[in-house]
C-alpha cells in the first residue's frame, strides 16, 4: 500500500521530533536528563507510531 502525503509528513514529523529528542540527549551533563529524553524519544517512536496506526486505545493509558 502506498503512503498518503500526509501519513509521510506525520512519519518525518515523529522522526524530527524523536532526532530531537535524542540529539538534546547527547548534550547533557546530567545521566539522568539523558535517560529522560532518551526515553521521551523511545516512547514517541513506539506509541506515536501505534497511535497513528490506531492500534491504541487512549482510554487503557
Amino acid at each position: 500500500m502506498k503512503k498518503t502525503e500526509y501519513d509521510r509528513g506525520f512519519d518525518d514529523g515523529l522522526r524530527w521530533a524523536i532526532t530531537w529528542l535524542h540529539k538534546r540527549a547527547l548534550e547533557m551533563n546530567d545521566i539522568h536528563a539523558k535517560n529522560i529524553l532518551n526515553t521521551a524519544g523511545f516512547h514517541l517512536g513506539v506509541e506515536g507510531g501505534e497511535a497513528h496506526a490506531g492500534n491504541v486505545n487512549p482510554e487503557d493509558r
